[in-house]
């Protein structure tokens, strides 16, 4: 994996020993649980759908091939369609 100049450079200091932490940085990671979980949660809202078992293997391929979990493809895939941004859509146009 290629690094780029300031990745390497956190590396080094890494490797050295001479990383230091920032002054908030403590501060920083104990506020952090809080603010995903309040801004994560509240904006979820489960769905159940039925589904084709041959399209759900084809989507589980899919999300293999792009490293991420195949409910976060499907939430994406929703989510471009919803905000009209789904490739092979304009406007209006129907599936």
């Amino acid at each position: 994996m290629k690094l780029d100049s300031e990745e390497q450079e956190i590396l080094e200091a890494f490797s050295a020993g001479t990383l230091n932490q920032s002054s908030t940085a403590t501060a920083d990671m104990a506020l952090a649980p809080l603010i995903a979980r309040n801004t994560r949660l509240k904006n979820k809202h489960h769905l159940h759908l039925a589904l084709e078992k041959s399209d759900v293997d084809l989507l589980t391929i899919k999300a293999a091939q792009q490293g991420m979990p195949r409910d976060t493809l499907i939430a994406g895939i929703l989510h471009q369609y919803a905000v009209g941004s789904y490739p092979n859509l304009q406007s209006g146009e129907q599936l």
